[in-house]
């Protein structure tokens, strides 16, 4: 959970840092986008883990990042699409602000799930 807020706090800043135009303002956006990120990918793996145990845990490990793997390709593909038509790209980055918003929200339904499943 911290961590999913941490993506979305460090998108937040890249996102304002765009506004702005301030590279240091999106670095340490991105910054702490990453540090939420890899750390976010390992708790996915534990709660796979947790879900599944050994059955069925290479099926659900490869749904959950075949799942980040299209979230990338989809990001390669919306945000020059979004560009040629918007011209600005603090609306690219609102955008990814928004599917780190629903991946938040996700992640908040994940741990109650998680927390009355034991």
């Amino acid at each position: 959970m911290i961590n999913a807020c941490l993506v979305l706090i460090g998108n937040s800043i890249m996102w304002m840092g765009s506004i702005y135009v301030s590279w240091p303002i999106i670095l340490v956006g991105n910054i702490i986008f990453g540090l939420g990120g890899e750390v976010l990918n390992v708790g996915q793996d534990i709660l796979c883990f947790n879900w599944f145990h050994m059955a069925n845990f290479n099926l659900s490990l490869n749904i959950v990042m075949g799942m980040n793997t299209f979230g990338t390709s989809l990001d390669q593909f919306l945000t020059p699409y979004v560009y040629e038509r918007t011209e600005s790209i603090p609306t690219c980055f609102f955008i990814a602000l928004m599917f780190c918003l629903f991946s938040f929200i996700c992640a908040i339904i994940a741990c109650y799930m998680e927390y009355y499943a034991e």
